[in-house]
């Protein structure tokens, strides 16, 4: 069934609204995909008759990404606000790798926190300053047999009464396989649609996540997916929590041969900034 919540729905419409130096900003704006399943995200369409669809996807770091944060997430503050496990005096950084609760029952991942946490309680005086890695024993499963996972921590000196943080860490290099899921879901919904011009924008949330590399993985497969030469244009429009701090903060990039060639940025839903054919202006 179609959605209800759809955050990208804003992110179309800012785009729009700004879309070639604001030659959208009168269109009617519809999202397809709201009525129908399997339908374009975004259409627009111009009192002249022309018409704009835009599908927008997430690209995730690795494949799982956005399922392996809803499972993991949730669970880390049960560790982290845990005060008895403070060392004063040292910062204590563990990350959990990811898939470690992907598709587990609840009781396993009960299991794999109340693991983590004993294993703090027990080694956080001995813990060495810098980078280390340390099995940590899973035990207590009914049914299945006790098994390790392996916690990376990073440990520096800080003042005060210590600091500890528990994240999740990737493990192993996916992005290939995220790009050639994303362009088979993704690219029969944007072509079949009858538009003056065919958009792909691709979010983007993680700092280590390079614009160039999204752009090389999908150029390595034109040849597989030959639908790409019906998109005319692909725009990453970067949603980075640790610089867009507000839901109206939206940075958009379009990428062309191998380079960004234009872009438009919005803070907190206004319009501050473009660059059109190298020409940067502040609005």
């Amino acid at each position: 069934m179609p959605t209800t919540r759809r955050p990208e729905n804003k992110i179309i419409r800012l785009f729009v609204s700004a879309y070639e130096n604001d030659a959208w900003k009168d269109a009617t704006l519809t999202f397809p995909e709201e009525v129908e399943d399997g339908e374009i995200d975004g259409f627009a369409e111009r009192a002249d008759g022309a018409t704009l669809a835009i599908e927008h996807t997430v690209v995730e770091p690795f494949v799982g990404d956005i399922a392996d944060q809803s499972e993991m997430l949730p669970l880390f503050p049960l560790i982290e606000h845990d005060r008895s496990l403070l060392v004063p005096g040292i910062w204590i950084r563990l990350f959990v790798p990811v898939g470690a609760f992907h598709l587990q029952r609840p009781r396993v991942r009960e299991a794999i926190v109340r693991a983590v946490h004993d294993w703090l309680r027990i080694n956080r005086l001995s813990i060495p300053t810098g980078d280390s890695k340390h099995a940590c024993r899973v035990k207590g499963i009914p049914g299945k047999p006790d098994t390790d996972i392996t916690l990376t921590l990073k440990v520096v000196a800080v003042p005060g009464e210590g600091k500890l943080h528990v994240r999740r860490q990737q493990v192993g290099d996916t992005f290939g396989d995220v790009i050639e899921k994303m362009l088979a879901k993704k690219l029969p919904k944007l072509v079949k649609s009858a538009a003056s011009k065919r958009i792909l924008m691709l979010e983007r949330r993680h700092m280590n996540l390079f614009p160039e590399r999204i752009y090389q993985e999908i150029e390595k497969r034109r040849a597989v997916f030959p639908s790409l030469h019906d998109v005319h244009e692909i725009w990453v429009a970067e949603k980075i929590p640790f610089f867009q701090e507000r839901d109206g903060d939206v940075w958009f990039e379009l990428w062309e041969g191998g380079k960004p060639i234009r872009h438009f940025d919005f803070q907190d839903g206004k319009l501050v900034a473009r660059s059109e054919n190298g020409m940067a202006a502040v609005v």
